[in-house]
């Protein structure tokens, strides 16, 4: 047929029309605790409400996936969010706090030798013969001869060693007693005043310096005289705490 028989009519193809289709994936009701739990679990990283946040995610995660609901990975996701981000958020808040137990302590150990040379300048340079002479002085209150990281409220928590001539700077004349501070490490005083927080492994090597060698017996002595207690635990090790 030519070009001048008039117009063609367009044949249908044989496979028919083609049409497109889109799929496209809904939140449907039973999704919807699956999808709270784990919006849940991503305000838990807020510090203000991250506790309860956490605790509501691990509970609407736990119910989506019994129930069998849709979202699995969305309900696993809001539970390990619920659980992990709040316990890190503790922890974190729990080294902050001790943090500022141990400077809080360190600052009691000043205070106490600032007390003691008071002691001294009014008693004709004698030295108290215990550290509750201080408190009965009023030179110094109860609650500093106590570590806040202990939680006791009566008796003494440092050591105190009262050195009978002059002594080098750095030499020491006080120290946190053991287990103040679990076994991280222990706050100590020098001669000249100052004072630092010691890991138990560096503190140990201070002991052995010769300039400290009296205080490391009169210590070792004190450490003796304290009541050992032998703490078992759900771990393989024993643990072992001085009070």
């Amino acid at each position: 047929m030519s070009e001048m028989d008039g117009p063609q009519q367009e044949q249908p193809s044989p496979a028919g029309p083609v049409t497109l289709a889109y799929s496209r994936e809904t939140v449907t009701p039973d999704k919807v605790m699956a999808i709270g739990a784990l919006i849940l679990g991503l305000v838990s990283i807020f510090p203000c409400v991250g506790i309860l946040a956490g605790i509501a995610a691990v509970i609407v995660g736990i119910v989506s996936l019994a129930t069998g609901r849709p979202g699995r990975g969305m309900a696993i996701a809001g539970i390990v969010l619920g659980l992990l981000v709040p316990l890190l958020q503790m922890s974190i808040l729990g080294g902050t706090r001790e943090s500022v137990r141990q400077a809080v302590c360190k600052s009691s150990l000043m205070g106490v030798r600032n007390a003691v040379e008071m002691y001294k300048a009014d008693n004709g340079y004698e030295t108290p013969a215990n550290l509750q002479l201080l408190v009965q002085g009023k030179l110094i209150l109860p609650q500093m001869l106590r570590c806040p990281s202990t939680g006791n409220t009566t008796g003494v928590d440092y050591f105190y060693f009262f050195h009978p001539n002059d002594v080098p700077a750095k030499a020491l004349v006080a120290c946190d007693l053991p287990g103040n501070h679990g076994d991280s490490g222990r706050n100590v005083l020098f001669a000249d005043a100052s004072g630092k927080f010691y890991k138990e492994s560096a503190f140990q090597i201070l002991l052995t310096k010769p300039e400290n060698i009296a205080f490391a017996k009169a210590l070792k002595a004190r450490e003796a005289a304290m009541p050992k207690v032998t703490v078992v635990s759900l771990c393989p090790a024993r643990l072992s705490v001085w009070r």
